[in-house]
């Protein structure tokens, strides 16, 4: 199995759950097996990289993949796309280190993570709401209203 499939397998199951199919219980088995292919292709295979400033299937799939790991896993990829030099993409590495502080207990940078309230978006705590525009421009991301209004669209 390829990590798109893996990919899309997580989505299914993501599906599934919101809409009452499958229970939480049976979600956390499903994301344990996911994840464990997922980190077995990235030992043999290393991560997929972007083409040139393209970011393929692989890549998208791989980061939104990492994203859904258990924290230790997240802090470990992350670690090994720095120091190896890997092709990661700013706007990726902007997602990672807020998930990372996030669940640290810790507020984020760039204002990527969010709660979903009566089709709503609530940012989680940002650390410097004042700068958090500029911090991302610098990663390449949209202001913090425009990613809120995308965001917004796609619960509804």
């Amino acid at each position: 199995m390829d990590i798109h499939s893996l990919f899309k397998e997580d989505q299914k199951n993501i599906r599934l759950y919101k809409q009452n199919k499958i229970s939480a219980k049976e979600l956390r088995i499903r994301n344990k097996t996911i994840s464990d292919k997922f980190l077995r292709i990235l030992k043999e295979k290393g991560f997929p990289c972007k083409k040139g400033n393209v970011r393929t299937k692989e890549y998208q799939s791989a980061v939104v993949l990492t994203l859904h790991q258990p924290i230790r896993k997240i802090k470990k990829i992350y670690n090994e796309l720095k120091t190896k030099g890997y092709c990661l993409d700013k706007k990726d590495e902007a997602y990672l280190i807020d998930k990372i502080r996030i669940r640290e207990r810790k507020r984020q940078i760039y204002g990527t993570q969010y709660k979903i309230l009566n089709d709503r978006i609530k940012f989680l705590p940002i650390k410097n709401r004042k700068q958090v525009d500029k911090l991302r421009k610098e990663m390449g991301l949209e202001t913090l209203k425009k990613y809120k209004e995308i965001a917004e669209k796609n619960i509804k």
